[in-house]
């Protein structure tokens, strides 16, 4: 009897935690600005898995810069307004999000899992961008320079080693 083949799995698939991305976006919603401005110190869009929680951090990275409150309800509108509101799961994403918010004092302790999955993420893609350029053949001095890119990433990320 032939056995199918599993379907290879990316190794970027593994490389996330959706509770504490859900716990982070909603203890923001919950705590407000002060929460946000703690985590955006830190993460960035792309540190988030789900595109649904990209487009959400990037809805208060915008009301942040208008210099409004964040919290559920401009959020919301937010999503609503720019029209991302169905790409996220309505107004019952929001909800969940809310019910994922944990205690404010361990906001950071998931905020630092989802960054270390999301420089993770981007050290795999930015490795297999090194190794496909090998086997491309190109410079020596193009590959010095692309892992040399790599290194100023991790650091200006906080990552050393």
């Amino acid at each position: 009897m032939i056995r199918p083949q599993p379907k290879p799995v990316s190794p970027l698939s593994r490389l996330h935690n959706i509770d504490a991305e859900r716990a982070v976006l909603g203890s923001i919603l919950i705590e407000g600005t002060e929460a946000f401005d703690r985590v955006a110190a830190v993460l960035l869009p792309e540190d988030f898995y789900l595109e649904k929680h990209r487009v959400i951090y990037r809805a208060m990275l915008g009301l942040r810069d208008q210099g409004s409150p964040i919290d559920l309800i401009t959020v919301a509108e937010w999503l609503q307004r720019t029209g991302t509101m169905a790409f996220c799961g309505g107004h019952g994403v929001l909800a969940l999000l809310v019910e994922f918010s944990s205690i404010y004092a361990h906001l950071m302790s998931y905020v630092k899992i989802v960054q270390e999955y999301g420089v993770s993420r981007e050290v795999v893609q930015q490795a297999t961008a090194l190794i496909s350029s090998i086997h491309e053949a190109q410079s020596f001095h193009d590959q010095v320079l692309r892992v040399r890119a790599m290194t100023w990433y991790l650091r200006s990320r906080g990552i050393d080693g």
